[in-house]
């Protein structure tokens, strides 16, 4: 499985950071969002916790996946 990224946009009213991503897997199965995960904070060196998938769109005939909006929840501190 190999992860490639192709937009990063931080959004700093909502306290994170945007991601778009193109799983390239050959010769394995679509990948399970566990997987997904495990791959994301290992790339971006993230909490596992903080990573929020909205959905997995796989083409057809083809061995990529895209993930659509990728959220990565960056940690804030509130004071009150």
């Amino acid at each position: 499985m190999e992860l490639e990224i192709i937009e990063r946009n931080n959004n700093p009213l909502l306290s994170r950071q945007e991601v778009h991503v193109v799983i390239k897997h050959d010769s394995d199965s679509t990948p399970k969002r566990n997987q997904v995960i495990s791959g994301l904070s290992k790339e971006l060196k993230a909490k596992k916790d903080l990573i929020i998938i909205d959905y997995l769109k796989n083409q057809y005939g083809k061995s990529e996946t895209t993930v659509s909006y990728t959220h990565l929840t960056l940690p804030t501190i509130c004071s009150v």
